[in-house]
């Protein structure tokens, strides 16, 4: 076959228009497909910043994902992985970390209660999205299962455990705010005709007096205290950092805006210096980390300082700034004065 002069010029100059329309389209994907084209890969979502694992948490934050973008092939793939690699045999909570590397890649199984809700919450909304896929029946068994296993009465309180192991001592329990996932816990309570009325009710409270040292934050790890005192966590770094970041997010996405405003004050105190926020600070010494917030946490403060979240994942974002970026993108999207 031959070609005339004129097709093969015109194929020479439209080369480059086609790669510059291909990089056009790359930079027009959204966060969800480039998580996806990162993270996902046979079912489960890798953490890059941590030796490729896979946790229960990140199933459950790509599966809320999935969902979000109408991505139902992967959301199926997601769960049956979770479901087949991470669920517990004796009861329907998920091992909280997979790793590869290893001969038995889950050899601790205990489980991580955000990892629990969110994958449950994931269902709940896949219930509602595709119904009649079973999706409404698995939720309730973890839900169920969180409710008996992770729930329990304290100082007067009703708190919820971040795991099964590890977190009750002779005069105390350990309290991780960031696992209080809002929405969900607010989504489960009318699910199930008000059964998680105490423990929502409870969390707010106990949040609410969660201030420590000058910058009026809770930390990470908190200890609950017999006598109804909290502290933070007496074998953790008392910091404002990676797990307490999340906390505003829930709470704007579960329309607890009041509850969030600390922690636009504490940022705004950066910003209004034109000063980095840092990605840490410790609430007892004031000494803050020697590097920013990542892009994922700066998309947390935009969406407390009430801003558009237009970040893009990048190829240098690991996995846990990439999803909370991810997430809040669709909590901006899905807050109560949004709808």
């Amino acid at each position: 076959m031959t070609y005339s002069r004129r097709f093969i010029l015109s194929t020479l100059v439209s080369v480059p228009l086609l790669v510059a329309c291909r990089k056009g389209k790359a930079a027009e994907a959204d966060n969800w497909t480039l998580f996806k084209n990162r993270f996902f890969k046979d079912g489960r979502i890798s953490d890059s910043g941590n030796g490729n694992i896979s946790h229960s948490e990140g199933q459950g934050y790509g599966m809320i994902q999935a969902e979000a973008a109408h991505d139902k092939a992967t959301f199926d793939a997601l769960w049956q992985w979770t479901k087949t690699h991470l669920m517990r045999p004796d009861m329907a909570l998920f091992a909280w970390r997979f790793d590869p590397s290893q001969s038995n890649p889950v050899s601790d199984q205990n489980n991580a209660t955000d990892g629990d809700i969110l994958i449950a919450w994931a269902l709940l909304r896949a219930e509602k999205r595709w119904p009649k896929n079973g999706y409404g029946q698995d939720s309730e068994a973890i839900r169920k299962s969180i409710g008996k296993k992770l729930v329990l009465s304290g100082g007067g309180e009703t708190i919820l455990l971040p795991g099964l192991q590890g977190f009750t001592g002779t005069d105390y329990v350990i309290l991780n705010f960031s696992y209080y996932i809002w929405p969900a816990l607010k989504a489960f309570n009318e699910a199930d005709n008000g059964a998680w009325h105490n423990v929502i009710e409870s969390g707010k409270k106990l949040l609410a007096k969660a201030k420590f040292g000058l910058p009026q934050l809770p930390t990470d790890w908190v200890a609950f205290k017999s006598n109804g005192n909290l502290e933070p966590a007496a074998d953790k770094q008392p910091y404002f950092g990676f797990d307490a970041v999340r906390i505003p997010l829930y709470l704007i996405w579960g329309g607890e805006d009041a509850l969030a405003a600390p922690f636009a004050i504490y940022w705004n105190s950066y910003l209004s210096h034109n000063q980095p926020v840092p990605a840490w600070v410790d609430v007892n010494s004031q000494a803050i980390a020697p590097y920013p917030l990542s892009k994922g946490g700066m998309a947390i403060l935009d969406l407390a300082m009430n801003k558009p979240i237009t970040a893009k994942i990048a190829d240098q974002d690991d996995y846990y700034s990439s999803a909370l970026l991810a997430l809040s993108e669709i909590a901006a999207k899905e807050r109560p004065h949004n709808r």
